[in-house]
Parts: structure tokens; C-alpha cells; sequence
């Protein structure tokens, strides 16, 4: 006999993969990239530089992971006089 309220538990979990799927792949699909160097100053930090350089359509948590692991490190602490290579969206 089947459970209908387990196949529908089921239908609506399937569902809300799919669409979080969906969205997850569409976030700004059309921007293009480049790096630049940045000195970092004092009181800089990679969410205050994602701030500064990541466009709104773009998550800034991606950005910042992003960020890290482009300058090969494993946490976003970043120091004042050093530089380090940040992600901007390029001039059309």
C-alpha cells in the first residue's frame, strides 16, 4: 500500500533540490572575470574588498572563497602592505 503523505514528502523534497539546483547555477552566468592586483590597507578585508568589487548579481561568500583560493590560502585574513589578486568584472 502506498503512503501518500511519504510520496508527497518525497515530491516536494525532489522539487525544492531541483529549483535550489536551478538557482544555485544562475547566478550572474554572463560575467567575465579578470584579476587585479590590490595593496591591501589598513582595516582592508577580503568581505570589505568583496564589497567594494563584487557586483550585486554575485554571491560575495562565492567571491571571497574565490578570492582565497586565487592567492592560495585557506582563511580570508589578509594583512595591511601586502598585495594580493582579487576578482573584478572586466570593462566591457
Amino acid at each position: 500500500m502506498i503512503n501518500y503523505k511519504i510520496l508527497f514528502v518525497l515530491l516536494i523534497s525532489i522539487s525544492l533540490i531541483i529549483v535550489l539546483a536551478i538557482a544555485s547555477t544562475s547566478q550572474a552566468p554572463n560575467l567575465k572575470w579578470q584579476t587585479e592586483s590590490v595593496y591591501v590597507s589598513k582595516g582592508d578585508t577580503l568581505w570589505k574588498l568583496g564589497r567594494e568589487h563584487c557586483p550585486d548579481t554575485y554571491d560575495i561568500r562565492t567571491w571571497v572563497h574565490e578570492v582565497q583560493t586565487l592567492n592560495g590560502r585557506t582563511s580570508p585574513e589578509i594583512y595591511a602592505g601586502e598585495t594580493i589578486k582579487i576578482f573584478k568584472v572586466a570593462e566591457a
